[in-house]
């Protein structure tokens, strides 16, 4: 909201120059107005850099010079004259905007690019450690405004170290891929799920109440025991060990430590089993 605020302000702000030049100055505005007519444009395009928007700001931005120099300005008597001044100069002005928003629109692939590789697992695709962390302090402090709860599971592969060592890396690799794509299935569009550690991850599980959850727990739980998971025609066995919380207030931290202790109770108790801590 913040954003678009500041949007009209700023583009109010370079309309009413241009409305008073043309009011005020007349003919003298065509020495700068047209510098003034740039700026809502640049501005639009800047913080909208897509195509759509880009084209339909240009076309505007076309048809508003030959409509304002056509209506309040002086062109002349001559036909050479006002042809140039009604078509060149809008065209010129036009490839201008354009070259400047086909480099803001390929900074901004660069930039979604960059920011994909920030804070997204490179092996898996879903979310990394770097992004589990920045999620949580800000989605937080939205639960609590909210007076929602949400749910943190966390769970790791059990004997991952083995798969490691009996097949090779390259086959950790290929069920740690066929896993998160298993899990992706299951989860809801709105739960979100991270690779917070080598075999480890998280699913941060909005608005689900602790029994809910502990179905869903158990449901991936069955799903990954049940799943074959195949490298080089070798079935490999997999199972998972889940640990639950819930928020309940407080700091993050607390949160994340009572989710880590549930894991690992499941892994002392035997692994492949879901435990959940009391709020």
């Amino acid at each position: 909201m913040r954003k678009y605020t500041i949007l009209g302000i700023i583009i109010l702000t370079t309309v009413l120059p241009i409305i008073l030049t043309l009011f005020f100055f007349n003919d003298e505005a065509y020495t700068f107005l047209w510098s003034l007519l740039f700026i809502p444009g640049f501005l639009i395009i800047i913080t909208y850099p897509k195509r759509i928007i880009v084209f339909m700001t240009i076309i505007g931005y076309i048809g508003l010079e030959i409509v304002i120099q056509y209506y309040f300005l002086d062109l002349g008597d001559t036909r050479a004259l006002q042809v140039k001044v009604l078509i060149m100069n809008p065209i010129v002005n036009a490839i201008i905007l354009f070259a400047m928003a086909y480099y803001r629109i390929k900074v901004k692939k660069m930039t979604d690019k960059l920011h994909d590789l920030v804070v997204h697992d490179s092996l898996t695709g879903i979310y990394n450690r770097r992004y589990f962390d920045l999620f949580l302090e800000s989605t937080v402090s939205d639960y609590v405004k909210s007076g929602k709860s949400f749910q943190l599971l966390f769970f790791d592969i059990d004997h991952f170290k083995m798969i490691n060592d009996q097949y090779g890396h390259p086959c950790g690799d290929h069920v740690l891929i066929e896993l998160t794509k298993a899990i992706n299935n299951q989860i809801r569009g709105s739960d979100t799920f991270f690779r917070i550690g080598g075999e480890e991850f998280a699913i941060f599980l909005p608005e689900t109440t602790s029994k809910t959850a502990e179905i869903v727990a158990n449901r991936l739980l069955r799903l990954i025991a049940e799943t074959p998971f195949e490298y080089k025609n070798i079935r490999i066995q997999v199972t998972i060990s889940v640990g639950l919380a819930e928020y309940s207030g407080g700091e993050i931290a607390k949160l994340i430590d009572r989710a880590d202790s549930a894991l690992y109770k499941a892994k002392t108790n035997g692994r492949n089993q879901v435990v959940a801590v009391e709020s």
